[in-house]
């Protein structure tokens, strides 16, 4: 829990232990209650999810090798966001709905991931 970029100081709000459990926690609840329960910002749940914090040495390397769209979603969740496709709503409006960024409902929508569903 060392802050290295910094001072050495130990500055994370969360510990090994609970990054493994919110790692695990991913698909059962939103963003927001999964902070809640775990009681840390939505930023730092966002962090992990997307690898940005708490990412294992082993895992860095093969992400930076992997050449494929990375998949941070569940495919139930895929799935309803292909669905929504044809209802009206923009790009924009579906990713607010959905809890997810623009550029993911667009390699939904585009083919680019989840081409399976």
């Amino acid at each position: 829990m060392q802050d290295k970029r910094r001072d050495g100081t130990n500055r994370a709000q969360v510990d090994e232990n609970t990054a493994e459990e919110i790692k695990r926690s991913r698909g059962s609840g939103t963003r927001k209650e999964r902070a809640q329960r775990f009681k840390v910002s939505e930023n730092v749940v966002r962090a992990i999810d997307c690898g940005m914090s708490w990412r294992k040495e082993d895992e860095s390397k093969s992400q930076k090798k992997s050449t494929k769209i990375r998949t941070f979603i569940s495919e139930d969740l895929a799935k309803l966001i292909k669905q929504s496709k044809g209802n009206g709503k923009s790009q924009r409006e579906r990713a607010l709905e959905f809890q997810v960024s623009k550029h993911v409902v667009s390699n939904i929508d585009g083919g680019k991931a989840w081409k399976n569903i």
